[in-house]
């Protein structure tokens, strides 16, 4: 059940209205059944892994905490149940990979995948277990805990994160879901969560689903394209990405808010980075912070005497997973290693590229600010090659054709001619300056909610109408961090 299909509306519709009708003992188990349901309509053996997995850890925090008065027992617990978990990630995401890999080997090379693995992947397995992961750290570390089942299991399925989050954190959630027996309607809060919503659809509907238009032709036949065409599909594809899972995000916040809780944010306007680091710190927040928390940070702890080898080598080991985590295909490994290159020449440069500017007296300058911005663009554009094109020779075959070998003035003809680039382009312009001008601020769109009435009114009305107007309703995509 898609975030921009009628049915969608319709069961948010519906599960609202009772939301907020039934007695306050019983909303929290109201909301874990519409969960559920929510996720049945994937598959009902993925909504049986998603309970078997949140009883595990339910259960195996419990274990840890028993368990405080023997460190070692403690310690031995917590690793099985990290083990089990990551065995259980590993078979569901990746043992199709594995076995097409084995399969070509043994045939020669030759494509096709073996028919003897009854298999299925569980939409947002992957999110929904570094939840639970990260569930179970905190309670070693002291930093959560959670006494009733109730709490725990909406805590692993709530409907608007469970397929592709944010990644939510215990001492985050678990406090506000706590909470949820007084909830009380609150116009201001619903209006900032159907402003949300709708921002968020337009993103998807309107920005991402056209330039998806272009963005797949290019991909589909890249050797037979070049120069200005490739480059604005490289582009194209870039803002189309953002645009598809923050667009998720923030219909997902808004869904939340509606029910009084509050998600985490994801983005954080991540094309005005000024290097790879800061990139990270603003794209896909919650599994960036999980990263850097759970697999980076221990991994430095344990290489620290090895000195700046031991942390290149945990940044690179890092980013492989990250790349890993997005994909079973080589080019997933090539985008997590190239963004680990990046990462390491640029914390092992940053400090001195930054006293070489000061000392010019240029460091922070609008020019140079803005130039770090495209270098830094440039670079995450180019690595997003791997993780769009469907095989390495496509990869390749697009970075190749980036010479132009014909006529420039056709290419930007051919570009010119087509109606849908123009919108989508005009739309990305939209988007961007939106996001610049009313995002900023700890409430979404406080610039424009102060705003008066009319003027309120004329946005919602003018961003509804792009919507109904420059939507693409047609064979609605599913959003592309599905597959992850």
């Amino acid at each position: 059940m898609l975030f921009n299909s009628l049915s969608f509306a319709l069961f948010l519709g519906a599960v609202y209205c009772l939301f907020l009708v039934i007695p306050s003992r019983f909303k929290k188990l109201f909301l874990i059944g519409a969960s559920y349901l929510f996720y049945g309509f994937a598959s009902y053996r993925a909504g049986a892994v998603l309970a078997v997995v949140s009883l595990l850890c339910y259960w195996g925090g419990h274990l840890i905490r028993k368990t405080e008065a023997r460190p070692r027992r403690q310690l031995f617990c917590l690793f099985s149940l990290l083990a089990f978990l990551t065995l259980v990630l590993t078979y569901f995401k990746y043992v199709t990979f594995v076995a097409e890999q084995l399969h070509q080997f043994a045939a020669g090379l030759k494509s096709g995948r073996p028919d003897f693995f009854l298999f299925f992947v569980p939409v947002g397995i992957s999110y929904y277990i570094f939840q639970g992961i990260g569930y179970l750290v905190d309670v070693y570390w002291g930093k959560a805990k959670e006494e009733r089942l109730e709490n725990f299991l909406l805590f692993m399925a709530f409907f608007p994160k469970v397929m592709m989050g944010p990644i939510e954190r215990g001492e985050k959630l678990l406090p506000q879901i706590e909470q949820l027996g007084s909830f009380r309607f609150d116009y201001d809060r619903f209006r900032e969560g159907l402003l949300l919503f709708f921002w968020g659809l337009f993103k998807k509907l309107v920005v991402a689903e056209r330039l998806a238009l272009y963005v797949n032709d290019i991909y589909r036949s890249p050797a037979d394209n070049s120069g200005i065409p490739v480059m604005t599909a490289m582009l194209c594809f870039t803002f189309q990405l953002y645009s598809d899972f923050s667009g998720y995000t923030d219909m997902a916040l808004g869904v939340g808010k509606l029910f009084g809780l509050e998600l985490t944010q994801n983005f954080n306007r991540p094309f005005c980075a000024t290097n790879i680091q800061d990139f990270w710190r603003r794209w896909h927040i919650s599994f960036s912070s999980w990263i850097g928390d759970y697999i980076f940070m221990p991994l430095r702890m344990g290489l620290r005497s090895l000195g700046k080898p031991g942390l290149v080598v945990a940044l690179l080991i890092t980013f492989l997973l990250v790349g890993v985590w997005h994909g079973t295909g080589w080019t997933f490994v090539i985008f997590g290693v190239l963004q680990g290159i990046y990462m390491v020449a640029s914390t092992f440069t940053l400090r001195e590229r930054d006293s070489f500017w000061e000392k010019q007296g240029q460091l922070g300058r609008f020019w140079h600010v803005c130039f770090r911005r495209l270098v830094t663009f440039g670079m995450v554009t180019l690595s997003l090659v791997f993780f769009r094109a469907v095989s390495i020779a496509d990869a390749f075959a697009i970075l190749k054709n980036l010479s132009w070998n014909g006529n420039f003035q056709v290419g930007l003809q051919s570009l010119w001619g087509r109606s849908d680039l123009k919108i989508a382009l005009a739309v990305v312009v939209f988007m961007e300056i939106t996001e610049t001008f009313l995002r900023p601020g700890p409430t979404p769109f406080a610039r424009l909610l102060a705003r008066p009435l009319w003027q309120r009114w004329a946005a919602y009305i003018m961003v509804l109408l792009a919507i109904l107007c420059c939507g693409v309703f047609t064979n609605p995509q599913r959003f592309i961090y599905f597959a992850f």
